[in-house]
């Protein structure tokens, strides 16, 4: 399976003002290979990942550190469907690849009980 690769707007300002970084104004890079890990590992998740994305990369719903890899950030965006709210997580590195963009490392999505335990431990905050 061949998938395309996406250059997406990030919401640095936001990220820079939530969590006190100054990174500097560049896209978000969704590789090829990445693209593919997300198509299989997340199988479940990939449509919905996928017609998400950008949003989630430009306005997503909350911000954070990611808890165990402190190279990453994590963007989550509340996406309401007819029964229920699902939300989209994008992982970013916040080094500047070799590209010069930031490289997302994965993207799936994560339930309720998730996004209340990282709003309690503080790793993420509502800024929509």
């Amino acid at each position: 399976m061949t998938l395309r690769h996406y250059e997406l707007d990030l919401c640095v300002t936001d990220i820079n003002r939530t969590l006190k970084l100054s990174l500097v104004e560049r896209k978000a890079w969704f590789s090829a290979m990445v693209h593919e890990k997300t198509a299989k590992k997340h199988a479940s998740d990939y449509h919905l990942v996928m017609k998400h994305l950008g949003e989630c990369c430009r306005a997503p719903t909350y911000v954070g550190l990611h808890g165990k890899h402190p190279d990453k950030i994590e963007l989550i965006l509340d996406v309401s469907m007819p029964d229920e709210t699902v939300h989209v997580l994008v992982a970013v590195v916040i080094q500047l690849g070799r590209n010069g963009k930031y490289n997302i490392a994965s993207a799936y999505c994560i339930n309720d009980d998730e996004v209340s335990q990282r709003v309690a431990r503080n790793s993420v905050h509502k800024i929509r």
